[in-house]
């Protein structure tokens, strides 16, 4: 029987002459609660590449501990009176609002008439 409509699923899945088999270790937790030991696996010999994975991991967790620093230097920064950023932004709406007043300047001031183009027909279009 094709199952080509999966989503609308079944009751009993054994109904359909199939067996319902669970994997060995398909279970995440035991009865009691803890945590089955993972086995260990058969294509690598064990303790092989576990230095590598170390420092891999070591490497890793240390990045993220100076990329935790910085965040936490720049939030402390960021909270005090006198920072960088709120001098930025202080800077960038000074000039914000030098250009809005220019601007209105140049609106108000005449304008100088353009040069004059004498009319010429149009002959022929294709």
């Amino acid at each position: 029987m094709v199952r080509w409509q999966f989503w609308r699923g079944r009751s009993d899945p054994a109904a359909d002459g199939r067996d319902v088999v669970v994997a060995e270790g398909a279970r995440t937790a035991r009865h009691d609660g803890s945590l089955p030991r993972p086995r260990p696996t058969t294509s690598m010999p064990r303790g092989a590449g576990t230095d590598a994975r170390r420092q891999r991991r070591f490497d890793e967790l240390v990045r993220r501990r100076d990329g935790l620093r910085f965040d936490v230097e720049q939030g402390e920064l960021a909270r005090q009176a006198g920072n960088p950023w709120s001098e930025r932004v202080a800077l960038l709406n000074e000039t914000l609002t030098t250009v809005a007043a220019d601007r209105e300047s140049l609106d108000q001031e005449p304008r100088e008439p353009g040069w004059p183009v004498p009319p010429v027909p149009v002959e022929h279009i294709e």
